[in-house]
């Protein structure tokens, strides 16, 4: 970085936020300037005089005399005629009488708590009414309302064209709903009744806002103009909000990034609730009381969070203090508008105004203490942006107190404010940038050597982890299978039927065990040597594996010359089906026994059990069973299927039978009765 450089870095802070300040200083004119309606274009005196002539007098506002091409857009302020206390229909209010006094209200109203206007109080209703004199040429017009009181209904010429809420007598049924609203009507006749009925019973003042009237296209382009520029207001501070909140998550170490995302996201919350409640446009059910809420909120803890930011910025452990109780202000405050109702805190709205005027003054002494005098670069943005919330809470306040007639500035002033900072944060970021940049470029050498061994270093640990990983597959399989067969081991069995047991009591489905030993093992072993009964051993597995079809089907080794096979999901009568197509497929190998004492090549028998787990049982037990079936068919002959439900081993151990090529008798009649619908013919002659 060179020494030109860093002077300009160094002045950055003064010539670039002067610049910035006039910039934000022509659009906030510029805003102004869009956001006030065009219904005072006074270019000659005589226009002054005409506009200033259409006033509401006495319930009637006067235009056969105006001219749409030259003023398409007028105020209907005046006295308008009311009817206080009721809520009346076109059809139901007396005629108009010119020639009589009517009672009136002047419109733009507010009607404060105890202080009744034409007889009006802050929480009631009326009927309010304006007769309209237009010239004779037919044409398109319009009415553009500013919310009316907590709930408003609109009728022209005896048709309801709008309504806001629900105006009503009774406190209880009233819906509030604090809306804008533009209507059309075509007139034809030269005379229109305009009728109004209006009630407040949650708002602790009740505000007849201005009227418009124009040609259709004035009050459509006014509408549209106001939700453009209230839209571009609220769309830039949630993208501030967004852009430095995410930001603030990627590194926490700057907590002024938390601060300034905050104020910006309820500063765009404010501006969406307010003036065309572009907000509410986008969500219509928005319940009003939270609307308000949403309306009031920042202007309680703005200022706490615009002190706590700038205690951040400039780092001053001074006001340490200050920044504290900020926090505690903005959960008070925060609790405080969530929990009491809007008339409470719409009372402390016009102190909250003073409050933002005061911090505003506080944070201007606050950059001159810790800012200007200890040459923070940060307090001339933060100096800049205060002036600004300074005059915009100033303009509100006197606003609030009916001293100035202005629209509310809070919301620009604050979007300006937070656009400076954002500008500043940005240098700052790229200040820091730089300076990082530098860093690495010094220590590039040593970066690159460090990655080199970095990646030498990995490369040996991708190497062992990978040499690990599979010295760890190998054993973990090796574990949990037998060396001989390749069938699962007795270890590996036991943990699959605990699972599968849980499973299928959770699904109330039946699980079967098949118990199975190679007949006269021993025999076979002892005379043709142990690589000859490996041999066999691994011919048999080799056959019951090929048996099984399901994924799900286990096959383990479980002693020496023992097999076990479960079958999840199957009943009694498909394990025998599947125990005898096993001992087929044995038998069908032909490998040569001479010294079996049932036939001349190797078989196998059988034990088989099932049942439907439940807390009744234990997998244990139906493993006994099974067992037991096994022992039952080297009793009965071998070469068989013997299978056992939970109370008998079929056949029963008194049974006296024969073994006779490899078949066992039928079961008693009792027990064979039991099994008639669950086994097929053809196989009970197997159960032995």
């Amino acid at each position: 970085m060179t020494g030109k450089q860093t002077r300009w870095q160094q002045q950055f802070p003064i010539k670039s936020m002067l610049i910035l300040i006039s910039v934000m200083l022509v659009i906030f004119t510029a805003l102004v300037g869009f956001w006030i309606p065009e219904n005072k274009p006074l270019t000659t005196a005589a226009t002054a005089t005409e506009i200033d002539s259409f006033r509401v007098e006495k319930g009637v506002f006067d235009l056969r005399q105006w001219n749409p091409e030259m003023n398409p857009l007028l105020s209907m302020n005046g006295d308008w005629e009311i009817f206080t206390d009721q809520l009346l229909t076109p059809e139901e209010l007396p005629a108009f009488q010119p020639s009589h006094e009517p009672p009136t209200i002047p419109i733009p109203a507010e009607i404060m708590p105890g202080k009744p206007l034409s007889e009006l109080d802050a929480n009631g209703y009326a009927t309010l009414r304006v007769r309209v004199l237009f010239p004779e040429n037919e044409g398109i017009y319009g009415l553009k309302f500013a919310y009316f009181a907590s709930a408003y209904r609109v009728w022209v010429n005896g048709k309801e064209l709008v309504s806001a809420g629900t105006p009503v007598t009774n406190p209880a049924e009233c819906k509030p709903r604090y809306l804008p609203s533009e209507l059309l009507f075509h007139h034809v006749d030269g005379e229109v009744e305009v009728v109004v009925q209006v009630s407040n019973f949650h708002h602790r003042r009740m505000r007849l806002r201005p009227v418009f009237l124009g040609d259709g296209q004035a009050i459509t382009r006014l509408t549209q103009r106001q939700i453009i520029n209230e839209s571009l207001i609220f769309g830039s501070l949630m993208v501030i909000a967004l852009y430095y909140g995410v930001l603030y998550l990627i590194q926490r170490r700057e907590p002024a990034l938390l601060s300034l995302a905050t104020a910006a996201f309820i500063t765009a919350i404010r501006s969406g609730v307010i003036g065309e409640r572009v907000l509410v446009r986008l969500w219509p059910q928005m319940p009003g009381e939270l609307m308000m809420k949403l309306g009031y909120l920042p202007v309680f803890i703005l200022l706490p969070l615009l002190v706590m930011y700038v205690r951040d910025i400039l780092d001053s452990s001074e006001m340490d203090r200050a920044a504290r109780l900020s926090l505690w202000a903005v959960l008070s405050f925060t609790l405080f508008v969530a929990v009491v109702p809007v008339s409470i805190y719409d009372a402390a709205f016009q102190y909250g105004q003073g409050l933002i005027l005061l911090g505003s003054i506080y944070l201007i002494y606050v950059m001159v203490v810790y800012g200007f005098r200890k040459k923070n670069q940060g307090a001339y943005a933060m100096a800049a942006g205060s002036v600004v919330v300074l005059l915009a809470a100033g303009s509100d306040m006197l606003r609030e107190f009916t001293l100035w007639n202005a629209p509310e500035l809070v919301s620009e002033g604050l979007l300006i404010f937070i656009m400076i900072q954002a500008g500043f944060l940005a240098w700052r970021f790229n200040h820091a940038f730089l300076r990082a940049n530098t860093l690495a470029t010094e220590n590039a050498a040593m970066y690159e050597e460090i990655q080199h061994m970095n990646r030498d270093l990995e490369e040996k640990i991708r190497q062992r982890t990978l040499e690990l990983t599979n010295t760890n597959r190998k054993l973990m399989l090796m574990s949990r299978t037998d060396a001989l067969t390749g069938a699962d081991n007795r270890r590996s069995f036991e943990e699959k039927l605990q699972k599968e047991w849980h499973r299928l009591k959770r699904e109330n489905q039946p699980l079967a065990l098949i118990m199975s030993d190679i007949d006269f093992f021993k025999e076979y072993n002892d005379q043709f040597g142990h690589p000859e009964g490996d041999a066999c051993l691994r011919q048999v597995a080799a056959a019951i594996g090929k048996t099984l079809r399901r994924e799900t089907d286990v096959l383990a080794r479980y002693g020496g010359e023992e097999f076990i096979i479960m079958l999840p999901n199957t009943d009694m009568a498909g394990a025998c089906r599947v125990a005898e197509k096993i001992r087929k497929n044995v038998e069908a190998l032909q490998i040569k026994h001479p010294y079996s004492q049932i036939h001349r090549v190797i078989t196998v028998s059988f034990g088989v059990a099932a049942a439907t787990p439940s807390r009744a049982t234990t997998p244990e037990a139906l493993v006994r069973r099974a067992d037991q079936a096994l022992y039952a068919a080297k009793q009965q002959g071998r070469n068989c299927v013997v299978l056992t439900d939970e109370q008998h081993t079929i056949p029963p151990k008194d049974l006296q039978s024969e073994a006779k090529n490899g078949l066992q008798k039928e079961p008693p009649k009792n027990l064979q009765n039991k099994l008639e619908n669950d086994l097929p013919n053809g196989f009970r002659k197997y159960l032995g």
